[in-house]
């Protein structure tokens, strides 16, 4: 019984001190990266709510037709892209 506790007690120093395994009360959550309207391929951009494939394509069209995009704003200006659609996922979309 004693050779138990000891060997129980072994296994949850163990734990206890391997990373990840410790609880620090902090809660993590991973945020996916940004997408880059200015290089996203179109299976990229497809990940963004409400991007389907053609305004993927469109998006890129439109892009390798006009240069890149200067801001988020300009983004309405490709078919099937609106002013809804753009605040929605604003949060998820950067221009560099």
């Amino acid at each position: 019984m004693k050779r138990f506790i000891v060997i129980s007690l072994m296994i949850a120093v163990a734990f206890a001190l391997t990373p990840g395994y410790v609880f620090s009360g902090e809660v993590k959550s991973e945020v996916a990266p940004k997408v880059n309207i200015n290089s996203a391929t179109a299976d990229e951009l497809v990940v963004l709510e409400g991007i389907t494939s053609e305004s993927a394509e469109s998006i890129i069209k439109y892009r390798m037709t006009n240069g890149p995009f200067k801001n988020l704003d300009e983004l309405s200006k490709v078919k099937g892209i609106d002013v809804e659609l753009i605040k929605s996922i604003k949060e998820k979309i950067i221009v560099e």
